[in-house]
């Protein structure tokens, strides 16, 4: 028999404002409710409708700026390397997409933790860790994970071998504009390598929410998700047989 569902106070509340259904449902984490016939249309109405555009919107602009990462600390510093790439020219594009990234991308991340740290603050919305009281919004794996990153940003600013070597010879005494090669940079690069490769595996981290797009990869990366504790599980107990076993014989 045909069924009539209201679905009004499902996505705006009696005040007009948006409604925190969808949220309280998914933060419940129950598959019946999920696979209700209601709220898959209303999930569906309020993706469609509202959320894709600002999602997408936000996604490209993440994508940018980890592509421009990737090309400023992977791509071009193999070509300085390379005699028949003019030096000063990708040295200068370098300089450009490093600019980029501490100066555009890092700054408009960090107002956005500031915004929701406020906000947080407002609504007295922390979390207890040990002895520390942090924001609500961290409890999101991705929140938490942007954070990682905007400190990795700034501590890589701090560490940029070219800041070190402006003004200061290289290392075979000649005055280089933008060079990474000097004695004080030298001190610094494998610590700010190490900072570009965890910087890089956060914004791959962050990019993972591209899997909404396709059913299949989503499905997979919530089983991958669920599954990832119990095999963590798994190499700990492994770990402990054979310590164990080495320290009997």
């Amino acid at each position: 028999r045909r069924v009539v569902y209201f679905l009004k106070h499902l996505v705006v509340r009696e005040d007009g404002e948006f409604s925190q259904a969808v949220e309280w449902i998914t933060a419940n984490q129950d598959p019946k409710i999920v696979c209700h016939p209601v709220v898959a249309y209303t999930i569906d109405l309020v993706w469609n409708g509202v959320s894709a555009k600002t999602f997408l919107f936000r996604k490209t602009w993440l994508l940018l700026t980890a592509t421009v990462f990737m090309i400023s600390q992977c791509i071009l510093n193999a070509g300085v390397h390379d005699e028949l790439t003019p030096v000063f020219i990708v040295r200068l594009l370098i300089v450009a997409c490093r600019c980029f990234i501490f100066l555009v991308s890092w700054p408009s991340m960090a107002m956005v933790h500031i915004r929701r740290g406020r906000a947080d603050y407002r609504n007295n919305n922390f979390i207890h860790t040990f002895c520390f009281r942090l924001p609500g919004h961290l409890l999101e794996i991705n929140s938490l994970v942007s954070l990682c990153l905007c400190f990795i940003l700034l501590v890589m600013l701090c560490m940029c071998p070219i800041l070190h070597c402006l003004g200061k010879p290289s290392i075979d005494g000649s005055m280089q504009l933008f060079t990474e090669r000097c004695e004080d940079g030298d001190r610094v690069l494998k610590i700010y390598n190490f900072l570009s490769m965890c910087g890089m595996l956060c914004y791959w981290a962050l990019l993972a929410d591209l899997s909404v797009f396709s059913h299949q990869v989503c499905a997979f990366t919530l089983i991958f998700g669920h599954v990832l504790s119990e095999v963590v599980l798994f190499l700990l107990t492994l770990c402990f047989i054979v310590i164990m076993f080495a320290t009997a014989v």
